[in-house]
């Protein structure tokens, strides 16, 4: 999100009309400091007109007005002079409220769900940029700007604004930018930091980015009852036998006796990520009723396809619930990562 964050506000700074659309977003609490959090749209509002289109050369209009019966809209037209008739009468589409699409960190066109399925005509008549770091991704776009080395989606946003206006950054650009890149790497911790990305880090630090205030509301912000929730999970550590797949699971008696909220325990799985080095693949099972919640979160670098019914969310993040015990979720979930994740 603060990829997409960045890349509105250094549009509009360039002069653009643009909104930020992310379906069923909801916005975690400890990224409500991010400047302009609160303009993340559900749904494409406003795409486009209708015209109604009338001959008024044999009756000049005198007046025009419309109210709504239920739902069905009546314009009533009145001409000085003589009548309309149907054959006066056109309609048409107008054109789509924008001119361009920028898709982050989408694999593919189908990942957008009824945004997508909705919006077909649009998405097949607008040009689209899509921005990516997964190798796997299906270059929908006209453009398609696929960094599977880049430390984040914010590194590459970066990279997109330096080219359109290098002069264009300020400290809210620079702040989201600078959030995506600590989060996704972990605070410089993950192996997807390169001398590219500090050389970001740096110019955004530079153009004003609030790196203080990004490192307390993303590390600084734990509660008792999330490190107790986290002890818990810390606890139930399984891996395979290389180590590339590191797991584990919490109980509904887990988040009761604790009194933690299920999003509380989604920060052990950068804990995982960051002190296992050898990594590729970390899950967290919370069993819900009747039902596991599976959240799994990958290195940049890992190819891997995700079970059925776990959806990606981001280029390193998929999250999916799945009908099932704990015991047998986790066994069949682990199985499909083990077949599928390539050699290292």
């Amino acid at each position: 999100m603060a990829a997409g964050l960045g890349l509105l506000l250094g549009l509009e700074r360039a002069g653009k009309t643009a909104h930020l659309v992310s379906p069923d977003f909801q916005l975690p609490a400890h990224q409500g400091f991010l400047p302009k959090s609160d303009a993340v749209r559900s749904s494409l509002a406003s795409l486009r007109s209708f015209i109604i289109s009338v001959n008024t050369k044999q009756a000049p209009l005198d007046s025009l007005s419309y109210d709504l019966v239920g739902d069905q809209l009546r314009v009533y037209l009145t001409p000085k002079k003589g009548y309309y008739e149907p054959k006066d009468v056109v309609t048409s589409p107008g054109a789509f409220a924008y001119d361009l699409i920028f898709v982050i960190g989408i694999p593919d066109l189908a990942t957008l769900g009824d945004l997508y399925t909705t919006n077909a005509e649009f998405f097949a008549q607008t040009p689209i940029v899509a921005l990516d770091t997964q190798p796997g991704h299906a270059r929908y776009g006209h453009v398609n700007l696929v960094d599977i080395v880049a430390s984040s989606l914010s590194e590459i946003v970066f990279e997109v604004l330096q080219r359109l206006n290098p002069e264009g950054l300020d400290e809210h650009i620079a702040t989201n930018l600078l959030s995506g890149i600590i989060s996704n790497t972990k605070g410089f911790q993950s192996q997807s930091v390169t001398p590219r990305s500090l050389a970001a880090a740096s110019h955004l630090i530079t153009a004003g980015a609030r790196r203080e205030e990004i490192v307390r509301h993303l590390f600084q912000t734990k509660t008792v009852t999330t490190l107790q929730l986290w002890g818990r999970a810390l606890a139930n550590i399984k891996s395979t036998p290389e180590g590339r797949i590191i797991w584990t699971s919490l109980r509904r008696s887990d988040l009761e006796q604790t009194k933690a909220a299920s999003t509380d325990a989604l920060g052990v799985l950068d804990e995982l990520m960051v002190n296992t080095p050898n990594t590729a693949v970390a899950v967290l099972f919370m069993e819900s009723n009747g039902s596991v919640e599976v959240h799994i979160v990958t290195t940049t670098s890992a190819t891997i396809t995700f079970p059925d019914g776990v959806t990606p969310q981001t280029t390193s993040y998929a999250v999916g619930t799945l009908s099932g015990g704990l015991a047998e979720v986790s066994t069949r979930v682990i199985q499909h990562l083990q077949n599928s994740l390539r050699p290292s």
